[in-house]
């Protein structure tokens, strides 16, 4: 198990790989999981929680596969994506986390699929300055903001997810945003 570090829990950087499952990952100072700079790690059935920073920082053109965990309890966001940032997030719940349950910026992107994402403190996702991602299948619910804040030239592609329930509604599109694609949702 990875917990109580100075910096982030576990460091996949500079192309690093491998399967990182079934783990405790708590109270860490940064992220829980960082993966930067063309890392691409597999991301299972792990517990990833009560972070001071966000759960799991994908960066630097870094991709994964973040898939079947639980992911709750961190300061910020439960993922963040940045910086040509490309992970497949697939079948997570993704809980009371401080902010947006996944928050993509500076150009973060991503496949965000059959997740649960709830009761987080923002936006259930938010994007911002020209990040994209698809997001589909998912059930954006109970979130303190919208279930989808986008603003400043971000878009994405948005089908079939259930956006139903969140306290200031389903969608948050300023006018600063990009372009939306959007069919199939609950709303």
């Amino acid at each position: 198990d990875v917990h109580d570090n100075e910096q982030s829990g576990l460091n996949v950087y500079d192309g690093g790989r491998g399967t990182f499952e079934g783990k405790e990952v708590d109270a860490n100072v940064l992220s829980g999981i960082s993966v930067g700079k063309d890392g691409d790690p597999v991301i299972r059935r792990n517990t990833i929680r009560d972070g001071q920073q966000s759960g799991i920082y994908v960066y630097e053109a870094a991709k994964g596969l973040i898939e079947d965990n639980e992911i709750y309890g961190n300061a910020n966001a439960g993922i963040s994506i940045s910086e040509d940032g490309d992970p497949l997030i697939r079948r997570n719940t993704i809980r009371d986390n401080g902010q947006s349950g996944v928050s993509l910026f500076e150009g973060g992107k991503g496949t965000i699929e059959d997740n649960e994402i709830t009761g987080n403190g923002g936006a259930g996702i938010s994007a911002r300055e020209k990040s994209h991602a698809v997001v589909r299948g998912n059930t954006i619910t109970g979130n303190a903001y919208e279930a989808v804040w986008i603003y400043k030239e971000a878009g994405g592609q948005f089908e079939d997810n259930d956006l139903r329930g969140n306290e200031r509604g389903a969608w948050d599109i300023e006018a600063s945003a990009g372009s939306v694609i959007r069919s199939g949702n609950r709303e």
